[in-house]
């Protein structure tokens, strides 16, 4: 898979992204805090979000936005893989999971990573869903095509322009 620059809430943020891939926003409206793309040739999504800092331990956050999430999208049959840290001067997190989500109920893997910026009262969600076509394949891993999506993102990622969190 090839990957290029993306720009990001009007250039702001900057993040290595899958190439090709469709800019959410061409196909229906988008909140103004998220980015979503979409693979043309694969049910994959991207979807980058900007969401309210939650004031717990670091290696917290990411399990209480993936369960917030998890309620809002009404999702079931949810099964926890492996979590990591990302070395670095920003806490960067991942998760990896499964569940059944959507008005047509399906099996997603999700691949879930955390960006805390505590300076801007900001988390930063990217979660990656790859839909499988039956309930019950493996747990995905880390060298997953989903994790390796969610891996450029994260490795890439730059704020241009603090200002966006004013």
């Amino acid at each position: 898979m090839e990957y290029e620059p993306k720009s990001l809430f009007g250039g702001a943020i900057t993040a290595t992204l899958p190439k090709g891939w469709t800019d959410g926003s061409l196909i229906r409206e988008i909140p103004d805090n998220q980015e979503v793309f979409t693979c043309p040739q694969t049910p994959r999504s991207m979807i980058i979000e900007l969401l309210e800092y939650q004031a717990v331990p670091d290696q917290d956050a990411l399990r209480v936005h993936f369960e917030e999430i998890t309620r809002l999208n009404e999702a079931a049959n949810t099964q926890l893989g492996t979590t990591a840290v990302f070395p670095g001067s920003i806490p960067m997190f991942t998760l990896i999971a499964q569940q059944v989500m959507g008005r047509k109920p399906h099996p997603v893997q999700v691949f879930m990573g955390l960006i805390r910026l505590p300076q801007a009262q900001t988390d930063i969600i990217i979660t990656v869903h790859d839909p499988q076509p039956v309930l019950g394949a493996p747990m995905p891993h880390d060298s997953s095509p989903g994790m390796a999506i969610l891996k450029s993102a994260l490795q890439s990622f730059t704020v241009n322009d603090w200002s966006l969190f004013a």
